[in-house]
């Protein structure tokens, strides 16, 4: 028999950590438990619907109460984004940043010292905010800052909306670059269907499922995405001095592939392996983490560096992880894959304007954006296939990217 009078306070405890759960009231990070793979119940719900809401890539894990390979692959790639130890262990710092509160003028603690940090990171130096894990007026005006240039309500106030936008934004080493900042302003400036849908875990079991499945969903996810993005995709094609139907084609043969988490999860495995001494790099499993693609439209890390003027070699871990959050942004993706076809271009056509290329030469310069731009001509043109499947579909492209 339990001894409910010994247990009472703790077991109040409990039930209000449980009922503040179940109805989304925030629970401190002391009251909770250490939770890892093989755990079960109400905490790892919470650390499930928590990861859904506040991780980037979004990992669309099943909200089921039970702490498996997938939970954990998760946690590890929150701990990593957040400067924690990537143990897979959710322990009290761990539930400090999943839990995040909302934050103004008189808060303190860890989460203000996060935020004044990712404030100095995306802002730069000129901002200079203190560290110091007090929201003073100073911290209250980069706050109101950021939320302007961000289309942000501007009230100092970090809720929801505020803490979204300050994990997927790229830090100011990045931005700084003249590249980078026009192609993010360019981007910013074109707008996004309303109900576009993006493509999750949930989208492949439609499509794929014995039992649910559809084979015809795909062609149909593809088709509204890339509709969704028209003016995206036309913006971007323009900029960049490329035909709209090759942009448009690229993106409908590259969205719906895997869903970002698994980019996500095989960039941390791909971490780990090439972590080791130098010597031992021949023995390692995997690629190297740079040849990891993320985006709708999907591009390797070292691409989207190329494409940029950066090289990957010497670029630190902050900013590697700075060109991913770039590639996360669907707007930014596509203009980073518009400029990089219009680099393609240049290695066979250069000086070719969008209305001079021909069919097959269409065809060559989308086939590079699959097969790599080491490869000559002539190796190129043996194999086609990428490229015909933009050319085939050239009506419904064009009819994709009308505009109302």
């Amino acid at each position: 028999m339990i001894n409910f009078l010994g247990v009472l306070c703790s077991e109040k405890t409990k039930l209000a950590v449980a009922l503040g759960m179940f109805i989304g009231f925030p629970v401190q990070a002391a009251e909770r438990p250490v939770i890892k793979e093989g755990g079960k119940g109400l905490h790892v719900q919470h650390l499930q619907k928590m990861l859904n809401t506040v991780a980037v890539p979004q990992p669309h894990l099943s909200e089921d109460g039970i702490f498996g390979a997938r939970t954990k692959a998760a946690v590890v790639a929150f701990q990593t984004e957040h400067g924690l130890s990537a143990d897979g262990i959710v322990g009290a710092g761990t539930w400090e940043f999943i839990d995040r509160p909302l934050v103004k003028q008189g808060s303190t603690g860890a989460h203000v010292i996060f935020l004044q940090g990712s404030l100095n990171r995306i802002l730069g130096p000129s901002m200079a905010v203190s560290v110091d894990g007090n929201f003073g007026p100073s911290t209250k005006q980069a706050v109101t800052d950021f939320q302007k240039v961000s289309n942000l309500t501007s009230d100092g106030i970090v809720g929801d909306d505020t803490w979204n936008v300050i994990y997927r934004s790229p830090s100011f080493d990045l931005t700084k670059n003249e590249t980078v900042q026009e192609l993010r302003k360019a981007a910013r400036e074109t707008k996004v269907a309303v109900g576009t849908r993006e493509w999750t875990t949930k989208d492949i079991l439609l499509w794929k499922s014995p039992i649910i499945g559809n084979k015809e969903y795909l062609m149909g996810f593809k088709k509204q995405w890339v509709t969704g993005y028209k003016d995206v995709i036309n913006a971007a094609a323009k900029r960049y001095g490329i035909p709209p139907v090759l942009l448009a084609g690229v993106a409908f043969n590259e969205v719906a592939g895997d869903p970002l988490w698994v980019d996500e999860f095989a960039y941390q495995v791909r971490n780990f392996d090439h972590l080791a001494d130098p010597e031992l790099e021949p023995l390692t499993l995997t690629e190297k983490p740079e040849k990891t693609s993320f985006g709708n439209v999907s591009m390797q890390i070292r691409r989207a560096a190329e494409t940029l003027g950066l090289d990957i070699a010497t670029l630190p871990s902050s900013q590697k992880r700075d060109l991913i959050n770039l590639l996360k942004g669907s707007r930014e993706n596509i203009f980073l894959a518009a400029r990089h076809l219009a680099k393609l271009r240049d290695i066979d056509y250069s000086g070719r304007t969008a209305q001079q290329l021909t069919v097959e030469e269409i065809e060559v310069v989308g086939t590079r954006f699959n097969r790599g731009s080491e490869l000559s001509l002539a190796k190129i043109k043996e194999n086609l296939s990428y490229g015909k499947a933009i050319s085939k579909r050239f009506v419904q492209l064009k009819d994709m990217l009308k505009q109302q």
